[in-house]
């Protein structure tokens, strides 16, 4: 890099007046562990997409998998995705011991592990960055609970994509009582009658977000994965 570079000693030049010249850009939200059984959803199943069909040609060299494996398939998953993708793949383990097998599987508490989930992200700490919560329906706060405790014990950030239950159940409780700073709540924009909006009628952010925020939160915002442009596009928090 320098301010004057002389063309003629290069091998290439590309002419990149007007753009901007990055390293490359990580996606932190993606659905990746693709196979071929419908009934596994995300899991291995058909909603997860190839990595290297999406990435270079959109500027990213690193994709992070949200909670598509668990404690109990990380191993698989490493294997038939990771182990074979030219794209860098890291991964937010999924608290639920199978992942994003279903919604039943997702419904499962007992299958929600924090000590054994720590266990595997300890093991694989060279590809897994995080725990994930997803999907749960429910007024417990099982999943976030012990999400928090595997990434307690494996010094890792956890993602929460916030489910639903009726009533909703309280964001500011779960800021400030069960989460921590640096982790994540995904999908925040998601309009669920089932979910407490981040935002008021005037379209505001809620004044304790703010103060969260300062505090080391995280937001991100990105919709449905299983939609092929969004895992082409970049990662916005």
């Amino acid at each position: 890099m320098g301010k004057h570079i002389d063309p003629a000693q290069a091998v290439q030049v590309v002419d990149a007046r007007g753009l901007y010249v990055v390293p490359g850009l990580i996606d932190l939200h993606t659905h990746v562990f693709y196979g071929i059984d419908p009934s596994r959803a995300y899991c291995g199943g058909t909603e997860g997409v190839v990595p290297d069909g999406l990435s270079f040609r959109s500027g990213i060299t690193t994709m992070v998998d949200a909670g598509s494996s668990g404690w109990r398939d990380f191993p698989t998953f490493k294997k038939q995705v990771i182990d074979n993708s030219r794209t860098r793949v890291l991964a937010f383990v999924n608290i639920v011991g199978w992942g994003m097998r279903g919604s039943a599987y997702e419904q499962d508490t007992k299958d929600m592990d924090g000590k054994l989930t720590a266990q595997v992200a300890r093991q694989y700490k060279d590809y897994i960055v995080g725990v994930k919560v997803a999907h749960y329906v429910g007024p417990e706060w099982t999943p976030v609970d012990e999400a928090v405790k595997a990434g307690q014990l494996a010094g890792i950030p956890v993602m929460v994509d916030f489910g639903s239950s009726t009533p909703p159940l309280s964001i500011n409780e779960l800021f400030f009582k069960h989460l921590r700073p640096g982790d994540i709540f995904t999908h925040c924009f998601g309009q669920l009658k089932s979910r407490e909006a981040i935002v008021d009628v005037g379209t505001k952010v809620l004044k304790p977000l703010y103060a969260r925020r300062s505090s080391g939160g995280r937001y991100s915002t990105w919709g449905m994965a299983r939609s092929v442009a969004h895992s082409a596009r970049p990662f916005r928090r």
